[in-house]
């Protein structure tokens, strides 16, 4: 298994083993993935499969990369949540539910949407909301694509409330 002085002394002069050249070409692979963009720990876990990695391999490359600050499941979700609400104006539940599926701690998540702006939240909504209202869309059609956006069923009935629409 590999260890994380392994591969800093398989750069000295003596020969390398064939296992050590593989570990450090992994490694290198998992960073530039990790370097792209911010990863959850599990789609290192599927990269790394794709890459071969033995499942008594994998906690080990994933220290190596949490302790290099290559791979944090807190930094992700904190700027998933803001990328996915602010380009894609979705809803907490959307993001909650996305979050999950990468297999994101809970604790987490919630940190994550307690970073999002109370008054932003409520103004991105209001936004779709209005911009739904303008293409002509009944007030049912306008809460059901709310809800599909992840937004919250009370502050929709409340925003259609202010603009009374229900």
């Amino acid at each position: 298994m590999i260890e994380y002085h392994d591969e800093i002394s398989s750069n000295s002069s003596h020969a390398m083993s064939k296992q050590q050249k593989t570990d450090i070409e992994v490694l290198q692979k998992l960073r530039a993935f990790c370097s792209y963009r911010d990863r959850a720990e599990s789609e290192l876990k599927v990269k790394a499969r794709e890459l071969g990695v033995e499942k008594d391999h994998m906690e080990a490359y994933i220290a190596i990369l949490q302790q290099e600050s290559f791979l944090d499941d807190r930094r992700f979700a904190e700027v998933f949540a803001r990328s996915k609400f602010r380009q894609n104006k979705w809803g907490k539940f959307k993001i909650i539910s996305a979050l999950s599926e990468k297999r994101i701690q809970s604790s987490y998540v919630e940190l994550a949407l307690a970073e999002l702006d109370p008054l932003e939240y409520e103004e991105v909504a209001n936004d779709l909301i209005e911009a739904m209202i303008i293409k002509g869309k009944s007030t049912d059609q306008i809460f059901q694509s709310m809800k599909m956006k992840g937004y919250e069923g009370e502050l929709i009935y409340s925003l259609l409330q202010k603009k009374k629409l229900v």
